[in-house]
Parts: C-alpha cells; structure tokens; sequence
C-alpha cells in the first residue's frame, strides 16, 4: 500500500462502518448451545466427507475446548479461594464471575435450551441465533446474509480480537482488577493468533471455507490483533474510572515491576511501569501499516514512561488512542503478505539482539509474535527452528524468574535457525 493509500484511508477513517455489538450486547435471544447439537447440524460424531462444513462442531468444541469447562472451573478450589478472599459467595451464582465463564445474558434473553452450565457456549462467540438460527440451519443463506442478520464476524480478526479480549483483557463493565489479580485470578495474556491456533479448531479452510470467508491469514490476524489488543488496552487505561481516584488501577501496571521474585540472583525490573507491550507491538505494526503514525506511537510512549502525575498520564494515554484508532483503521485495510512477516520478524529479532525486551510483557509478546510469523511462512515446520521457538517461549513462560538474558539468548539462537533455513 502507497503513502498516499494510507493517508487517504486515515482520513476517511471515521466513514468506516461501526464495529457490531458483541455478542453479549445483542437484544436478540441466545437459543443455548444445545440448539446446535443436532447430528445433521453440528453435532455429528464424525466429520463429515459431503457437508461443507464439518457437521461436529459440537462434540469438538464440548469435548476438547476449554471454554466449554468455563463454567466448571468456577466450582474449583482456585475459584472458591478467589471469592472467599472477595467476600463473595458461590462463583457459580455470582455475576462478576459469570460475565466471563459463561455466556451471561439477563434471563428474558435465554432460549428454552440455554443453560449457564454450559460455559462459554456457542453464541458467546457466534452470536445471539434468534433470528439467523431457522435459515442458517436449512442452508438458506449466505455467510454474509447470516452476519446481516445477527451472527458475529469471528472470521474477522478485529471482531475475533474485540470479541476475544473482552474477556481476557476485560472491559470498562467486564474490568479485570488488581483487587481481583490480588485475591487469586491468574494474570491475563493473550496473542490472539496464538491463542486461535491453540484452540481445537471446529472448520477446515477448504476451497469452500476460503470463498466464504476470504481473506485468512496468520500473518494478518497477528497484526490486527496487536493493533485490536492496544485499542483495548488504552481505552481500558485511560478510564478514570477503574481507579479509586487517589490511586490509579493497578492492573494497568507490570505485575513483575513491584511483585518480584526476591531469591538471589533474580532479576530485578526496578518499580512500576504501565505494562504497554501491545502498545510496543501497534508500533511495530504500524511501522508497516501506517508508517506515519508509528514515530508518534513510539514518542507518545517513550513521553508515558516518564510521565509526572496522573493528569499527564491521562493526556498521554487519549493522544495514544486518537493514534491507535488510525493504526486500526489501515490494518483493517492493508493487504499483507509474507513480504511483511519477514520484515517483522527480522525487526523483532534485530530489537531483541539490541536488548528491547528486557521487560516480561513485551518479551512475552515478542515471542508470540516471533512463533506466529514463523508459522506465517511456514518455518515452524523445520524441527531445528520448532525446537528455537519452544526453547524461546520456555524462557518467557514465567515472569517472576524471568532473565532478559536467558531469553536475548534464546532469540538469537532462533535468528541463527532461521538463517540456516530461510523461508521459500
């Protein structure tokens, strides 16, 4: 895409079409996952060999997904703990748990086959099926017919993503907390191509799959991810509200920049920074996408770390996501290639040999990325440069023993692996 390409997609940018609610949001009624169970549906117990889809969605989503044990996990001893120390009462029953482990829609909004039980079902994410159920199940309609009429673009990696991080990096009405971080819940993170290749996946992109839904790559859903996780991410944090007003809301911060681990020879990350790693990632994005904004995402952010008082902070954080907002626009739009995931790749390896990723967050990220560019290229197939990647993510898989040394090792070792058998 030409300079010219993207300043005039920017400046068309508030033209876009509005993002759809997420599913959560419909007014529609959610019918309950077992309304797509059917064996002509998607509840056969085998793939199908005619269909155009697989027809055993179902069973691999009930039998091998977690989100289908979501609702589970809130009778464990971890969720239990969690509430205990919250003062509340059975998870299972609680709100604030629900909002996240199942699909949560107020009573008058449920099927007479909806059932909490049934954790993160199948219109959490496909979207409320009250009024695309009928012809999307005789086969009436087009995939884009049934968009039209209430299904959720999860093809679509910015809907995937806003979809996807309203839960694991919450919302301004789903927020994850410090207080809720401090009483027991694991940390969140997530890389949103990583975590879709992680998932049992119930398609196959076939011929038909690809002429429905044009357009799939690992190398896009990587970077609109990024750009939709920052977009997240900063208007999360510019929210006053998730503060308590004399201190700000700590989630927002590096767990390991004041919870470090103290035993001798750790390293140590010397006190609290805004964890900014998908903002770090936009900027590497928008290196690509929208190069005039990626020198104003790297100052901003670089004016954020040193920022006095929360009124600057604030400032800061609303010029990021006027920025974001553009970054967003054009990697909607930019047509991406491998061309693009090698010179990604080859700029995050060149930041990692010059010590960029001294910090948990972005090393984390950094290593996502390093696996889903690979995979964009297919060299994750070589058993030299899988065995780089594992041995990369090993070395970022804990943030309170993390050594930035440990893993610059790790990530020039890959470097080597990749230059030993470069992509066709």
């Amino acid at each position: 895409m030409s300079a010219r390409a993207v300043l005039l997609l920017l400046a068309a940018a508030p033209a876009l079409a509005a993002d759809p609610p997420l599913p959560r949001d419909s007014p529609d009624k959610h019918l309950g996952s077992k309304s797509c169970a059917e064996s002509q549906c998607h509840g056969a117990a085998q793939p199908s060999a005619f269909a155009v889809v697989q027809e055993d969605e179902y069973n691999i989503w009930k039998g091998q997904d977690p989100h289908a044990k979501a609702f589970q996990a809130l009778a464990g001893p971890l969720a239990k703990k969690i509430a205990k120390n919250l003062a509340l009462g059975d998870p299972q029953q609680e709100g604030r748990c629900l909002d996240c482990h199942t699909d949560h829609v107020a009573e008058g909004q449920r099927g007479q086959k909806f059932a909490l039980a049934d954790g993160v079902g199948c219109e959490a994410c496909h979207g409320a099926a009250e009024r695309w159920m009928g012809d999307h199940s005789n086969g009436h309609r087009t995939h884009a017919e049934n968009v039209a009429t209430g299904m959720f673009p999860t093809e679509d990696p910015a809907q995937r993503g806003r979809l996807c991080f309203s839960c694991h990096m919450g919302t301004a009405a789903h927020p994850m907390t410090h207080e809720l971080l401090g009483a027991g819940h694991p940390r969140l993170a997530i890389e949103l191509d990583t975590f879709t290749s992680a998932r049992p996946a119930h398609h196959r992109e076939d011929a038909d799959y690809r002429q429905r839904k044009p357009g799939q790559s690992p190398t896009r859903t990587w970077a609109i991810g990024q750009v939709q996780a920052a977009v997240q991410w900063l208007g999360l944090a510019r929210n006053a509200k998730l503060g308590s007003g004399l201190l700000p809301e700590f989630s927002f911060f590096e767990c390991y920049g004041c919870h470090r681990n103290l035993t001798p020879g750790a390293a140590s990350v010397g006190g609290p920074r805004y964890d900014d790693c998908h903002v770090r990632m936009m900027g590497i994005v928008a290196e690509r996408v929208a190069p005039a904004q990626a020198g104003d995402v790297f100052a901003l952010l670089g004016k954020l770390a040193s920022a006095s008082g929360r009124p600057a902070a604030e400032d800061l954080l609303g010029r990021l996501a006027a920025a974001a907002d553009k970054v967003d626009a054009a990697a909607r739009a930019y047509t991406y290639s491998k061309d693009d995931a090698r010179a990604w790749q080859e700029r995050l390896l060149r930041l990692a040999r010059e010590g960029e990723y001294v910090r948990y967050g972005t090393a984390e990220q950094a290593s996502y990325a390093l696996g889903a560019l690979a995979a964009a290229q297919g060299e994750s197939e070589r058993p030299a440069v899988q065995a780089a990647l594992d041995a990369l993510f090993k070395s970022a898989d804990d943030g309170s023993a993390f050594d930035p040394a440990a893993w610059r090792k790790a990530a020039d070792n890959l470097a080597r692996q990749l230059k030993a058998a470069p992509s066709k």
